[in-house]
């Protein structure tokens, strides 16, 4: 089964009070990529910065975003090549988990021998 990933705003965008005319213009975004595969889950931080409207822009008022007008910014805005790189180290991170690494002793070091129950 692929990996399955969601994008998540993190808390409150960066506002600049006013730009080219129009008030409380967000700026920037931190977001979460989250990768699923079953029961295995990781996830990798970023932020996108966005560019300034214009007049020539359509402009959405900060009381009518949603998070969804947000991460639609973000997925249209952050580098292509980045995103993918995200999702490498999300898959890496699954991958490890899927197949940890367990490395052996060393041949000089004596294994423990498990110790003993004691009786009650």
């Amino acid at each position: 089964m692929p990996i399955a990933y969601t994008l998540k705003i993190d808390g409150q965008p960066d506002l600049a009070p006013s730009v080219n005319g129009h008030e409380h213009v967000v700026t920037r975004a931190i977001w979460t990529l989250t990768g699923t595969d079953g029961d295995l889950t990781a996830s990798t931080s970023a932020s996108t910065e966005f560019p300034a409207p214009t007049k020539e822009t359509p402009f959405t008022a900060f009381e009518d975003l949603t998070e969804e007008t947000v991460i639609g910014w973000v997925e249209a805005n952050a580098d292509p090549d980045y995103m993918q790189s995200r999702k490498d180290i999300i898959a890496a991170e699954i991958e490890k988990q899927r197949n940890p690494y367990t490395p052996p002793t060393a041949p000089w070091i004596e294994e423990a021998a498990p110790a003993e129950e004691e009786e009650a």
